[in-house]
């Protein structure tokens, strides 16, 4: 019998876990006289006969005993927690939220509605394409639950597809949410107003550093400390950082992880160097802890590396089948020229020249200071030039 993870698990629900290691000494010079005066005062047999499954042999069991110990660790902050809260307030706190079937219901017609209609205003290849990709969906969403990849073009509607594809896949497979992952605020921030337009304000939990406080309402702040709801929606650092963390308050959520469907939006962004802790952990989620994890992208990458690690049971199942058919589809919807030498560094200034030639233009840079710098420079020059006429007229 292993009671690593649980005596890991009870040493730090009012801390941060150790290693085993700094747990031994504890053991040995203390643990073990506080059992037998525990069993001398009547400790129930059954508590010490908790079977804990054993661990097999093959690699990647230390992975697996981490993370199960973090699971059982978040479990049991989380049940604290919450016992703590209800004493102190009389009652147990109330879920107020709408089932996953229904929510799956209300997003599947949402988006036959708008393919409809889209198709009703232009019988176009890319509303077909779209209207394909949401069918493909809905029709995968049977699948045994697993590793999962979406390959769709840009444009294609994989964001409301895909949230289509997980809850329809949640309902039928009883998992318990759905995880909404991207790797920017910026595209969080886009994607929480169109799934709470669709979903209701109250499903919806948006977790990540840029969350205004004034704004967040006294369910949404109680549902971000645990993720007890249907859609939580949060960014590739707050999900990995609570995989792999070992304070009570960051993993505190970690238990609602397992038994859902993980919706990774953009996986090519992955940090290269930070793949194999990245994939090492959804292949445990998916073999173990009963999670769907969905990699989603235009442009899937290499998902799968060599090395010593635990394997899923089965390879990631593609949404789209026949993906490949649908990038043509795209393939004329825009022109790129390249001006001058893409090796040689442009100022903001000679940005902002270029930018104010034309009427609408998009320009990307590296940082929000150039941004800024870069939108002063362009509605100086452009007033100045408007003062220039002015006087000439």
């Amino acid at each position: 019998m292993d009671l690593l993870p649980i005596a890991l698990a009870v040493q730090a629900h009012h801390g941060k876990l150790k290693n085993a290691g700094l747990l031994e000494d504890a053991v040995t010079n203390v643990g073990a006289t506080l059992l037998r005066d525990a069993e001398r005062d009547g400790l129930p047999q059954d508590l010490m006969e908790v079977a804990v499954p054993q661990l097999p042999p093959e690699a990647g069991n230390r992975l697996y005993l981490a993370l199960a110990t973090r699971f059982l660790f978040s479990s049991l902050v989380d049940a604290d927690s919450l016992n703590t809260e209800e004493w102190d307030k009389g009652e147990a706190r109330q879920a107020g939220f709408d089932s996953i079937a229904a929510l799956a219901t209300r997003v599947e017609a949402a988006c036959q509605e708008k393919s409809s209609g889209a198709l009703n205003r232009a019988d176009s290849a890319l509303n077909r394409m779209r209207a394909e990709v949401l069918q493909q969906c809905l029709a995968s969403a049977s699948l045994p639950p697993g590793a999962f990849t979406l390959t769709v073009p840009t444009g294609g509607g994989k964001t409301l597809s895909g949230l289509a594809f997980s809850l329809r896949h949640a309902a039928l497979k009883g998992l318990q949410r759905v995880i909404f992952v991207a790797p920017y605020t910026s595209i969080l921030e886009q994607t929480v107003k169109v799934f709470r337009d669709v979903l209701g304000e109250r499903n919806v939990v948006e977790y990540h550093s840029n969350i205004d406080p004034d704004e967040e309402t006294d369910r949404s702040r109680q549902a971000c400390e645990n993720w007890d709801a249907p859609v939580i929606v949060t960014t590739s650092v707050q999900l990995f950082e609570t995989l792999y963390a070992d304070d009570k308050r960051r993993c505190r959520k970690l238990h609602r992880i397992g038994r859902s469907v993980v919706f990774l939006d953009e996986v090519q962004t992955f940090p290269e160097h930070l793949l194999r802790p990245i994939h090492s952990a959804l292949d445990l989620l998916t073999v173990r802890f009963g999670t769907s994890v969905v990699h989603s992208t235009a442009t899937q990458p290499r998902l799968m590396l060599r090395g010593k690690r635990e394997q899923p049971t089965h390879s990631p199942q593609e949404i789209v089948p026949d993906y490949a058919r649908h990038f043509p589809v795209i393939a004329d919807r825009f022109h790129m020229e390249v001006l001058g030498n893409v090796n040689t560094p442009v100022s903001i200034d000679g940005l902002a020249a270029a930018v104010g030639q034309h009427g609408r233009v998009l320009a990307i840079v590296h940082r929000r200071q150039e941004a800024e710098e870069l939108a002063q420079n362009v509605y100086i020059s452009l007033r100045v030039c408007a003062l220039s006429i002015g006087r000439r007229c």
